[in-house]
């Protein structure tokens, strides 16, 4: 069950914007739906409008997402991420996972729509929350953190050529 205009009217009292960004086929579904005055504060994010990712995770504060490995990127900028796995042993039977889910998302994982608007509000006033399991998650996932990678590439593409 979903109020989305429960929603929408939280979002308004955060002063707050929810940036839906799915695949293709999702955002043709959804579009009809979010940007109109009703749910003002709910608006389509898709690849046409924002078609870099990278440039978007940067202005946003926190991300909500179910299995996608955006938040891998995500970690990197330590905000809160809020997991929705809706059909969790569905899809861990159908796609699997390299790791144990559970122990290596961090952030809340939700399956209400109540729980989410309180995680929501949680992320919202205090961001620093979770925050170190988010950092032993980045530490894991991401060797190197310097900013550094493309030189690192061009050093490594320049040994071969010799």
């Amino acid at each position: 069950y979903k109020d989305l205009e429960l929603l929408n009217m939280f979002l308004d009292t955060k002063d707050t914007y929810l940036l839906i960004r799915g695949h293709r086929e999702e955002m043709e579904r959804i579009k009809d739906n979010y940007g109109e005055k009703k749910l003002s504060r709910i608006l389509p994010a898709h690849q046409k409008i924002f078609p870099d990712t990278q440039r978007l995770l940067a202005h946003v504060n926190l991300l909500v997402t179910d299995y996608s490995s955006i938040y891998f990127d995500f970690l990197l900028l330590n905000k809160p991420i809020i997991f929705i796995p809706y059909d969790l042993q569905v899809y861990q039977s159908y796609r699997g996972f390299l790791f144990d889910y559970q122990s290596h998302t961090p952030g809340d994982k939700v399956s209400t729509q109540a729980e989410f608007i309180e995680s929501l509000d949680r992320a919202l006033e205090n961001p620093e929350f979770g925050s170190m399991e988010r950092v032993k998650m980045k530490n894991l996932f991401h060797t190197h953190q310097d900013g550094k990678s493309s030189e690192r590439i061009i050093a490594h593409i320049n040994k071969m050529n010799c």
